[in-house]
């Protein structure tokens, strides 16, 4: 196997900051996921209307991107957490 290119990812999780980063839960009103060129998500239970249980993992979805350097790679992570909107 040959390295080809580098990877990102981050986990997009319902934990709440305001209360020591403890799972959430509760309906999702709104899911709208990046996407693009080197883009994937590993989606678990992400989408309008979806119930987040407190029973579960605290994981919404993880975002992996790809680019041929580590620059452009941090650059396309940075854009597509931009796009990222999860509400609820």
């Amino acid at each position: 196997i040959r390295p080809h290119g580098h990877a990102i990812q981050c986990r997009v999780t319902t934990e709440d900051p305001t209360n020591g980063f403890t799972p959430d839960y509760g309906k999702l009103t709104v899911y709208r996921p990046p996407g693009g060129m080197g883009v994937r998500l590993d989606d678990g239970p992400g989408f309008a209307g979806a119930v987040i249980t407190p029973h579960y993992d605290s994981l919404l979805t993880k975002l992996t991107v790809t680019a041929n350097t580590r620059e452009l790679a941090a650059t396309k992570t940075l854009r597509a957490l931009t796009e990222f909107r999860v509400r609820g």
